[in-house]
C-alpha cells in the first residue's frame, strides 16, 4: 500500500510540473527572439528564418512533445533521405531523429510513461552499442563517423515509440497516411514520366535497360526502400480501414489501395512475399472467426489471377523483364558464398565483426580502404551483402545477429501474446507484428538495415509493439 504522504508528493509534483509548462514555452519563445535579432543585426540572412521556424517548432513541442514524433515520422517519409540543409552537414534523417530527441526531452517534465525496460529494449540498446562499438574499434575514415552516427540515429525512433506509444493509433495514422502520399511519387514515376525524380537518372540503377523494366523508387529513392517502407506501412493500416467509417474509411481504403499498387509497381520482390506473408501472420492473429473470410478473398483472388489475368501478361514485356527476370539470386549466392571465409576467419570477427560499415568503405558513399579480407571480395563492396543478416555477421559478429534477432523475434513474440490475449488492441498488435514479419522476410534478400527510412519504420514497428504490449500487461496488473 502507497503511503497517503507519497501519494501527496507525486500529486504536488505533477501539479508544479503542470505549472512549469507555460512557462518553458515563454522562455523559448524569448530566447529564440533575443536569437533572431542578434541574427539580424549581424547582417545574417538565411539564419534568422531558420531560427524563425525554430521559435515555432520549439513553442508547439512544448505545448505538445508528441508532435516531434508525428512531425519527424513525416519528414522521413516525405522528404528524400538525400536531401540535406546547413551546407550539407545535416541529412534529413538528423532533422527527423532531433526532432524525436526534444520532443522526448520535453516530454520529460511529465511522470514516466514507461516502465520497466523490456527484454526488447536490451537488444535495441545493445545493437546500437555495438554499433558504435565496432566503428570505434576498427579502423575507419576520418570521416567515416556521419555514416556511424546516421547508422544509430534511426533508433531515436524506437525511444519515441517507447515514449509515446499511449497515442499509438495516431502515429499509425501518420504513418500510414504519410506513406501513401509518398506512393503517389513510385505510382507518378511509373505511369508517367517512366523516369527518376528524386535520383540523378545517369546513375539509378534501376533505369530501363534491353533486359530490365524501369523500377521506380519515388522519394525513397530507389524501388527496394519504397518497397521495404510501402509493405510495412500498408499492413499497419489495415486496423485503421477496418475501424473506419463513412468518407473516411473511404479515404483510407484510398490510401490503402495506392500503397499496394506502389508496392507492386517496384517490382521488388522480397518485400512482396514479405507483404503476402505478413498478411498471413495478421488473418492467422486475428484468430479462427476471420480465417474463412481471408481464405475466401485470397482463393477468389488467386483463381482469377490464374485463369483469368496470368495467361495474358506472361507474354508481356513487363512482366518477363520484371517479374521473371532471372539471374539476381544466383548473383546473391555467389556473395552470400564468399562471404563465409569474412566472417570465420578469426574469433574476433566471429564474435564482433569487422567494424560498422566496413562492407562499403571504398564506394564513393564511404572513400577510402576497405579492409584486406573485404578488399579480396569486390563483389561484396560494390552490390552490398543483399541479406541484412549476413551483413550483420560480417559487421557486427555473432553478437550483433543475436541482438539483431532479439530485437526482431522479441517484438513478434510481444505481438503475438497480446493478440492472443484478446486484448482490446489486437488488431493494432497484429498488424503491427504482420509489418515486422514483412521487415523480417525483406532483410533475407536485402541490407534492409542500410535504408534510413526501413530502419526508421523497424524502430517504429517495434517500439509500438513494446509500448502497446507493456501498456496491456500494466492494464492486467490494475485490475487484478
Amino acid at each position: 500500500m502507497v503511503p497517503a504522504r507519497a501519494t501527496s508528493r507525486r500529486l504536488t509534483h505533477a501539479a508544479a510540473l503542470e505549472r512549469l509548462g507555460p512557462w518553458s514555452g515563454r522562455a523559448a519563445v524569448g530566447t529564440a527572439a533575443l536569437a533572431v535579432g542578434w541574427l539580424i543585426g549581424h547582417g545574417r540572412a538565411t539564419l534568422p528564418v531558420a531560427a524563425s521556424v525554430g521559435i515555432v517548432v520549439l513553442v508547439r513541442l512544448s505545448a505538445e512533445p508528441r508532435r516531434g514524433l508525428l512531425w519527424g515520422v513525416l519528414i522521413v517519409l516525405l522528404i528524400p533521405a538525400t536531401t540535406t540543409v546547413g551546407g550539407g552537414k545535416l541529412s534529413v534523417i538528423r532533422v527527423a531523429a532531433l526532432l524525436v530527441a526534444l520532443a522526448v526531452a520535453f516530454d520529460l517534465r511529465r511522470p514516466a510513461t514507461v516502465g520497466r525496460l523490456s527484454a526488447v529494449d536490451w537488444c535495441v540498446a545493445g545493437f546500437c552499442v555495438v554499433g558504435i562499438v565496432g566503428w570505434l574499434l576498427e579502423a575507419q575514415p576520418p570521416h567515416g563517423s556521419a555514416f556511424a552516427i546516421n547508422y544509430v540515429l534511426p533508433l531515436a525512433f524506437y525511444v519515441g515509440a517507447r515514449r509515446f506509444g499511449a497515442d499509438v493509433d495516431q502515429v499509425i495514422n501518420v504513418i500510414f497516411v504519410g506513406a501513401s502520399l509518398a506512393s503517389l511519387t513510385v505510382l507518378y514515376e511509373a505511369l508517367v514520366v517512366h523516369r527518376p525524380l528524386f535520383a540523378d537518372p545517369t546513375s539509378y540503377y534501376w533505369s530501363a535497360t534491353s533486359a530490365f523494366i524501369f523500377r521506380p523508387g519515388g522519394v525513397f529513392g530507389g524501388p527496394p526502400q519504397a518497397a521495404s517502407v510501402l509493405a510495412m506501412s500498408t499492413l499497419c493500416g489495415l486496423p485503421l480501414v477496418y475501424r473506419a467509417h463513412g468518407m473516411k474509411r473511404i479515404g483510407l481504403s484510398a490510401c490503402l489501395i495506392a500503397s499496394f499498387a506502389a508496392l507492386v509497381l517496384t517490382f521488388t520482390r522480397g518485400p512482396l512475399l514479405g507483404f503476402a506473408l505478413g498478411l498471413v501472420a495478421f488473418a492467422v492473429l486475428l484468430g479462427p472467426a476471420t480465417w474463412a473470410r481471408f481464405a475466401y478473398a485470397g482463393g477468389t483472388l488467386g483463381v482469377f489471377a490464374a485463369v483469368a489475368l496470368l495467361p495474358h501478361i506472361q507474354t508481356t514485356a513487363w512482366f518477363e523483364k520484371g517479374v521473371l527476370r532471372g539471374g539476381t539470386l544466383a548473383a546473391r549466392q555467389v556473395v552470400w558464398n564468399q562471404t563465409r571465409a569474412l566472417i570465420t576467419d578469426s574469433t574476433s570477427h566471429e564474435l564482433f565483426g569487422h567494424g560498422t560499415n566496413s562492407v562499403v568503405i571504398g564506394t564513393p558513399w564511404l572513400p577510402g580502404d576497405p579492409p584486406a579480407d573485404i578488399a579480396q571480395v569486390p563483389a561484396l563492396t560494390q552490390a552490398g551483402a543483399q541479406d541484412q543478416y549476413i551483413r550483420t555477421l560480417i559487421e557486427g559478429g555473432a553478437t550483433g545477429l543475436l541482438l539483431l534477432v532479439g530485437w526482431i523475434l522479441g517484438a513478434v513474440a510481444n505481438g503475438v501474446a497480446l493478440s492472443f490475449r484478446r486484448a482490446r488492441d489486437r488488431r493494432t498488435a497484429a498488424a503491427l507484428t504482420a509489418a515486422c514479419v514483412a521487415f523480417a522476410v525483406t532483410a533475407l534478400v536485402d541490407d534492409a538495415l542500410r535504408q534510413s527510412q526501413t530502419e526508421v519504420m523497424l524502430a517504429l514497428v517495434t517500439g509500438l509493439l513494446v509500448s502497446l504490449s507493456r501498456g496491456d500487461a500494466d492494464a492486467g496488473e490494475s485490475r487484478l
